[in-house]
């Protein structure tokens, strides 16, 4: 043995009990056996390694297994026909999506499932579970149109061949769901998103692991919709039952506190926000590394949370970092970026970097118009907004006033009056007419959105409170009100004295309502 491993020959892994041979030896070997007993030593292996599989891809503590198993994955298994052999496949290109190496799971999957499409045909059962798991990878991504056309040909066929109540149907759904809000189809989303849960439900009921994640899907799609309190239901739900199947600390739990933080930062609760996301922070970081997709956006939310808090060079230091952290690993286009772009750029506005903030604002805006097909998507509709506000601060107030009119009229087209993001660009095409000096409309346009904003978002939302500050500045400028005293002290109350967004209420500092839409 010493001997061999002086040469190079073999390497011994004394701590895991394990050999690796040199190629040069392996191939040496196979020559002295003949095809039949190459076949079926390759079989041997092959029964070895399926026996081998973890399983459960998804849990943290298997993949040390998966990470052992994955030389001999990728050499031994592309073209085996056996049953387990081809589950572990499956498993490790799920194990790879896991851990975060979306490249790796989509390279491995898309290889996998073309050979077994061309073996066995397009409707084979794992060939169709094989296409969905790249299509997971595919959109992470950032890529999907891509991910959609899988996802709707593989929910189509898996329908036909297993019906619509199998689970693998109901699993390929959940990416489907995905699929359609990235693209900003937010009511097709939950109208899918809302069955399969019920029918995931009626299989495994409310405490399955799968069940559980139906509810997140519904749970986002809630919160893109602008019902926070409703996704904040279901996600205290999930974290308490994640909590209790998985612990504190799993991943999925981590992740689902994130979901929740998300919630919290909609329903204007900045404080408990930036509490809760940053205990679940660290551990997050630790069980996936500082680069995986679900840790750049629980840092996003932390962010958006000191902000909120009115803590703006924290945030302004951790948004610089979220943000080419997100470049790095994601590209300048991708939708976690892209709002990363749009968070940093409204913490710079807050800091009063009002070129930076521009810049950044310009770049997202242009991504956005440039990223999706329909030019009025959601997203580009939010970036819209934050670029007008600063447009307004740098002194552009009618290139301001015709972006943000321009946007509120193609916001309420697709989502009405009284959705939340509606509403900041009401309040904000009011502060345009305000700096035009045109307060009797300003007035008028406060004075519709504030009932509005008080029954969406509630009474003491921040941005509420925001809004009604503004009027109180309106009646003040129209002769109806003598002060804006008791708004100022309202927001306070809600705030904090000392809050900088208080101290430009007190005086006499016209205030605007920045975007933060959720990730899909």
């Amino acid at each position: 043995m010493e001997v061999l491993e002086r040469v190079a020959l073999i390497r011994a892994h004394s701590t895991v009990g394990r050999i690796q041979v040199h190629g040069l030896v392996q191939e040496g070997a196979r020559s002295l056996l003949t095809p039949d007993e190459q076949e079926a030593t390759a079989a041997h292996a092959r029964a070895v390694l399926g026996a081998a599989n973890p399983g459960e891809p998804d849990e943290s503590h298997n993949w040390p297994r998966f990470r052992e198993l994955a030389p001999h994955v990728a050499a031994a298994l592309p073209d085996a026909e056996e049953r387990p052999a081809r589950l572990l496949l499956l498993d490790h290109v799920r194990h790879l999506f896991a851990v975060g190496d979306y490249e790796g799971s989509r390279t491995l999957g898309a290889s996998v499932s073309d050979h077994w499409r061309t073996r066995w045909g397009p409707d084979d059962e794992l060939t169709l579970l094989a296409r969905r798991l790249v299509a997971n990878a595919v959109r992470e991504l950032g890529r999907i149109a891509e991910a959609t056309e899988l996802d709707e040909d593989t929910v189509r066929r898996l329908t036909e061949v297993f019906g619509p109540d199998h689970e693998h149907t109901l699993m390929a759904a959940h990416g489907l769901g995905a699929d359609l809000r990235a693209l900003g189809r937010f009511d097709s989303a939950v109208r899918l998103d809302r069955d399969n849960l019920d029918r995931h439900r009626r299989r495994w009921g409310d405490n399955h692991g799968r069940t559980l994640r139906a509810a997140v899907n519904l749970a986002v799609d809630l919160r893109l919709l602008g019902d926070f309190t409703g996704a904040r239901e279901i996600d205290l739900d999930v974290v308490r039952r994640r909590r209790e199947m998985y612990g504190s600390h799993d991943p999925r739990t981590l992740f689902a506190t994130a979901n929740l933080v998300r919630d919290l930062i909609g329903l204007g609760e900045y404080d408990e926000a930036l509490r809760i996301q940053e205990d679940a922070l660290p551990p997050l970081r630790s069980a996936l590394g500082r680069n995986h997709n679900h840790v750049l956006l629980a840092t996003r939310n932390v962010v958006v949370a000191l902000r909120g808090t009115g803590r703006y060079a924290q945030a302004r230091a951790l948004g610089e970092e979220n943000l080419a952290a997100c470049e790095r690993r994601l590209g300048p286009h991708h939708e976690y970026t892209l709002a990363a772009m749009m968070t940093l750029c409204n913490v710079l506005r807050r800091c009063g970097e009002l070129e930076a903030a521009q810049s950044l604002g310009q770049r997202a805006y242009s991504a956005h118009m440039e990223r999706h097909a329909d030019p009025w998507h959601p997203f580009t509709l939010a970036s819209a907004t934050n670029l007008a506000l600063v447009w307004r601060d740098i002194g552009k107030v009618e290139l301001a006033y015709e972006l943000n009119r321009t946007t509120l009229r193609a916001s309420r087209d697709r989502r009405g009056d009284e959705y939340p993001h509606t509403l900041a660009c009401a309040v904000n095409v009011a502060g345009d007419l305000a700096a035009m000096g045109d307060h009797e409309r300003a007035s008028a346009l406060s004075a519709t959105t504030l009932p509005r904003m008080e029954r969406v978002l509630g009474e003491q939302h921040p941005q509420t409170l925001v809004c009604a500050f503004n009027l109180a500045l309106d009646r003040v400028a129209t002769g109806r009100q003598d002060s804006a005293e008791d708004a100022v002290a309202a927001l306070g109350r809600r705030l904090g004295a000392r809050h900088p967004e208080v101290v430009l209420a007190a005086a006499g500092r016209r205030l605007a309502c920045e975007v933060e839409p959720p990730p899909t």
